[in-house]
């Protein structure tokens, strides 16, 4: 039998081996509570709407992505936008400079964009959306927030 000299001790092997064991149940949790989560948003029961298409209007939004000098001048101009339950919304993200910005409303599925980029989207439940740019742009970045209504 081969005996080998080890650079860890046993306790740490130990400590090594519950680590990443640890790290491997949590992986396993997390990838789990994804999926559900998107087997969930599938599964949900879509609410029937009847809308006439010949009717359906699309409500266009411009938002300019602002930067400067200071983090208070990272801004979304409008920061807050109202719109009505089942409308379609088509919003244009600009940026006032060079500086690529992209603005996500997690909320609602399918509804992020890009500067110089337009995202097409019917919200199809009333409340309060926050937004944020997700696109690191500059020291004022983690400020950057928008405001989607839907009543």
């Amino acid at each position: 039998m081969i005996r080998y000299q080890s650079y860890y001790s046993f306790k740490e092997r130990c400590l090594i081996k519950r680590v990443m064991l640890f790290i491997s149940i949590f992986l396993a949790i997390f990838t789990l509570m994804a999926c559900s989560n998107e087997t969930t948003a599938k599964s949900e029961p879509q609410t029937s709407k009847q809308i006439d298409k010949s009717e359906e209007t699309i409500k266009e939004i411009e938002i300019v992505a602002k930067t400067g000098p200071n983090p208070e001048d990272f801004v979304f101009e409008p920061a807050e936008v109202t719109v009505k339950e089942g409308e379609t919304v088509n919003i244009t993200l600009k940026s006032a400079d060079q500086v690529k910005h992209e603005l996500w409303l997690p909320k609602i599925k399918g509804a992020r964009v890009a500067s110089g980029e337009s995202v097409q989207f019917t919200p199809e439940q009333a409340g309060e959306y926050l937004g944020s740019c997700s696109e690191l742009c500059g020291v004022g970045h983690a400020i950057m927030s928008f405001k989607l209504i839907v009543q």
